[in-house]
């Protein structure tokens, strides 16, 4: 593998794994910072919530910019504004403050995954963009893998405070590394104006293919069952289960595991199957995995019963998604990177919605998010099956 390559899936991979890391290493400390300013779960969930809108957002935003003034350019603003939005985090002292510069810290971290998936586009073709990718990918899985563990042993013997310490290094790291090591990707010549009506038009068009819509609820969906389980998650395994602080980290280790394994096995299975089937297949054992937490918090309610269940769904979800996010755009060629960037802001907002009702939910029990799971993954079965049998 050439040098240059193993750059640039060293530098994307960074970039991919900015907004998994950044929430991953915080999410273990939910129940801490509730406590230690005496704030609802419900608001304490918020600085999740406002992270995701912020992040929907942000993606509507770095693309149109990167293909305007570069990606170079676009990647500095991009961690300056993350930059600041994490030491705000630090500095604050009160729960509003937090949520604001949650805000910020989202917004800045949505161009990571949009601008490493221009700069592949760039430099690569096709397939070999596809391997490259499938690394990157595998780096995201590992962020949130060391990420909560990270956070959990922070937060239970320093303060959950140090976790922003650690984001805004990482921040640091993409800083300097774009400052003296990365080159301009995007040529003078292919840079384009941002035009907003051209946008919606796209837009437009996208929400009127079947296509896209199929795939996009249903990816939609599912996400925000897994979403449901990172914002309600620390406070049954905490709370519920009385799982201790230095160990909840371990609590969403499994699932990265899941995920990661379930993602290297579709990557086989893709070239010998067709590919709608296998997403079919995907949806069916997430269902399985929302049954599973459901009948387990009923009848044999434990930390067991409920991660073996959380599992299944990210094991689903190694399949669901690089197939999803293909396929949902794949009758759109020529607006691929509009595309992404609307099925990336669809699926981030109800994520964050989902997760929000889920907290609201919460009653001492794992009974509401263990419903709300079975629901999701439910629907995005039944959603799926549905449009394809109406067209």
């Amino acid at each position: 593998m050439k040098s240059t390559t193993i750059g640039i899936i060293f530098f994307s991979s960074l970039l991919m794994a900015i907004s998994p890391f950044a929430t991953d290493t915080y999410v273990p400390s939910l129940p801490t910072i509730s406590k230690s300013l005496g704030s609802p779960a419900a608001t304490v969930q918020m600085t999740l919530s406002i992270y995701l809108f912020a992040f929907a957002i942000g993606q509507l935003f770095w693309g149109p910019l990167a293909d305007n003034i570069g990606r170079k350019k676009t990647i500095l603003i991009g961690i300056s504004v993350f930059l600041i939005g994490t030491a705000g985090c630090y500095l604050s002292s009160s729960i509003e403050l937090i949520i604001f510069f949650r805000g910020i810290q989202g917004f800045g971290a949505s161009f990571g995954q949009i601008l490493a998936r221009a700069i592949i586009r760039d430099l690569h073709t096709p397939s070999q963009g596809a391997k490259i990718t499938a690394f990157s990918t595998m780096a995201m899985g590992s962020a949130s893998i060391i990420g909560p563990n990270i956070g959990a042993i922070l937060t239970s013997y320093y303060s959950w405070k140090f976790i922003f310490v650690i984001v805004f290094i990482y921040g640091i790291i993409i800083l300097l590394y774009t400052s003296i090591k990365f080159t301009e990707t995007h040529l003078e010549e292919n840079k384009t104006s941002i035009n907003p009506k051209e946008i919606f038009n796209n837009f437009y068009i996208l929400i009127k293919d079947i296509n896209f819509c199929r795939y996009t609820i249903s990816l939609t969906l599912v996400f925000g069952c897994i979403f449901a389980f990172i914002s309600s998650g620390p406070f049954v395994a905490s709370e519920v289960y009385k799982i201790d602080t230095a160990k909840l980290g371990l609590v969403f280790t499994p699932l990265a595991l899941a995920f990661i394994l379930f993602s290297a096995v579709t990557s086989k299975l893709i070239t010998v199957r067709e590919s709608s089937n296998l997403f079919l297949i995907g949806l069916y054992i997430s269902v399985l995995g929302g049954i599973t937490i459901f009948l387990g918090t009923l009848l044999y309610p434990n930390i067991i019963t409920l991660l073996f269940g959380a599992m299944i769904i990210a094991a689903s979800m190694g399949i669901v998604v690089p197939i999803g996010f293909t396929l949902a755009i794949s009758n759109h060629p020529k607006i691929a990177g509009t595309a992404s960037t609307l099925l990336g802001f669809i699926q981030a907002s109800f994520s964050a919605l989902f997760g929000y009702i889920t907290v609201i939910l919460y009653d001492n029990s794992a009974i509401p998010m263990s419903i709300v799971m079975l629901v999701l993954t439910s629907f995005s079965l039944l959603a799926f099956i549905f449009i394809k049998n109406k067209t």
